[in-house]
């Protein structure tokens, strides 16, 4: 994930729709209630991100759900 402008990593397993992120090599403040924070995009390529979990990007994003802000860019 990148929270704060920097890449930060998934820990333990996720559950339902929640994941816990490493965040202590942030600097203070860097990760507040209500930042954004990305786990596709900018510079994490679902594919990437795919072959890491073991998949492919188009299963990934069949598996996101409904509730989920989407932005699609060419």
């Amino acid at each position: 994930m990148i929270v704060g402008g920097a890449r930060c990593r998934v820990v333990g397993r996720i559950s339902m729709d929640l994941l816990a992120v490493d965040v202590t090599a942030l600097p203070d403040n860097a990760a507040r209630r209500g930042e954004w924070a990305t786990l596709i995009g900018g510079d994490l390529d679902i594919d990437t991100l795919a072959a890491q979990c073991g998949t492919i990007g188009y299963e990934l994003m069949c598996n996101l759900g409904r509730r989920y802000a989407r932005v699609y860019k060419r």
